[in-house]
């Protein structure tokens, strides 16, 4: 679809009308299999990128009626997948998403929740919702179950519920607080960040278990609320080394990320962070996801507490120097010069900065730029060097051009035909 431009285009503007007759005259056996579900959702699509909002209207209509009206479709995964896509398509018909969460959600969320193809509708719905009024309905129905949801393994729902909160800007105090219950968690919420990483409640956590993705998610999008005070405490509690195997983890780095460039976060939680990863910074320099952690954290802090993060790498700075990453962090934070010629370090790291973002205004997004060169390296090629030379030299008798050329063609070897003749 991206490929095809359907406005302007006569042809396919009549498929689209000639497809709207097929699906609505479509048998109802025929749904339940993979490949008309498909046609199906590529047409929803394509009315939707097109703007064809009354047949794209008609069709859910139609589809919502015939094939939605009772729970019977949760068997078939092709009813299931057409549902997702009418979802995401009705999202701009606010009735329309409204009567989808009266007929298929409403009653029915905590069953869809912990079922194994319902959660993937549940996950999209909240993904959709824009009405602040749909999502707490939705949200009252499930506060008191995201225990039975975690523990049944599809922590995807509750993602998708802490995302539409900070989407909407909506029931975020009592959303936290649920997911501290459901973790087992005091009121403080102090073993929340832990227990979230690893998508286990209080009472089994330990050092070994992995980083959960969507707990590492879910923690990442609670710093993004509004007051994400406790949440921040939480992970500000946590010992420097457990601190240092969350953020040298592939999962886990990307919360640092976030911690250090949402607005709610202010300047002293950013310094205490750095206070607590004292200590282990070479380590965390040291890793492979680490190192990219570092360069983060070093990026968004203040001057004062870069000399305090340079200060602890100086002294291994031999280490780093020579390790595989972290050389990436001795030559970001200018290891080097801080340890030999400190005078001149802060003169150093603020030019680097500013030279950063003098590129990034220059340049944009490389892609972009990718697109530009591309475009402009054909002209670049066509310039005639043979031409420069012939105006050079000097008039001679046409007799005697026309003799030097057919001498020329008899002597001159067939090249093989070059990749740049194409440009």
């Amino acid at each position: 679809m991206d490929k095809y431009q359907f406005p302007g285009d006569p042809g396919l503007l009549e498929c689209l009308e000639v497809l709207q007759e097929k699906v609505l005259n479509i048998e109802e056996d025929l749904m339940w299999e993979e490949l008309p579900s498909t046609v199906v959702q590529t047409l929803l699509r394509a009315y939707s990128q097109t703007g064809k909002k009354s047949s794209l209207k008609t069709v859910l209509k139609f589809l919502l009626k015939k094939f939605y009206s009772g729970q019977d479709f949760l068997d078939g995964s092709a009813l299931v997948r057409l549902l997702e896509t009418i979802i995401e398509c009705s999202a701009e018909f606010e009735k329309t998403f409204s009567k989808i969460h009266k007929n298929v959600f409403a009653e029915n969320l905590q069953k869809l929740s912990i079922h194994a193809q319902g959660n993937f509708l549940v996950q999209r719905f909240f993904d959709h919702v824009t009405s602040t009024e749909t999502f707490s309905c939705a949200w009252n129905e499930l506060s008191g179950s995201l225990e039975n949801i975690l523990s049944a393994g599809y922590t995807g729902v509750v993602l998708a519920i802490v995302k539409c909160s900070v989407r909407l800007k909506f029931e975020q105090s009592t959303i936290l607080q649920q997911l501290g219950t459901a973790l087992h968690c005091n009121e403080e919420l102090e073993q929340l960040a832990p227990a979230c990483t690893k998508m286990m409640i209080v009472e089994k956590l330990e050092d070994d278990l992995p980083v959960h993705l969507h707990g590492s998610l879910i923690l990442q999008e609670l710093f993004m609320f509004s007051k994400p005070i406790k949440v921040v405490r939480s992970l500000l509690s946590m010992e420097g080394s457990s601190l240092r195997k969350l953020f040298s983890d592939p999962r886990g780095s990307h919360i640092l990320d976030k911690f250090v460039t949402s607005p709610s976060v202010g300047e002293k939680s950013r310094e205490s962070l750095v206070k607590r990863l004292s200590g282990e910074m070479v380590t965390l320099s040291c890793s492979k996801h680490g190192s990219r952690a570092v360069q983060s954290l070093w990026n968004s802090s203040s001057n004062k507490q870069k000399q305090v993060i340079v200060e602890e790498l100086a002294n291994d700075e031999n280490i780093l120097r020579s390790h595989q990453f972290g050389r990436y962090v001795h030559q970001c934070c200018a290891v080097s010069v801080w340890k030999h010629q400190r005078s001149e370090w802060n003169q150093v790291i603020s030019k680097s900065q500013k030279t950063r973002e003098m590129f990034k205004d220059i340049l944009g997004d490389g892609s972009e730029r990718k697109r530009k060169l591309e475009s402009e390296a054909p002209v670049l090629k066509k310039e005639p060097k043979v031409e420069l030379k012939i105006k050079d030299e000097p008039e001679e008798p046409e007799e005697q051009q026309e003799s030097k050329e057919q001498s020329a063609k008899k002597k001159k070897k067939k090249k093989n035909k070059s990749y740049l003749d194409d440009l």
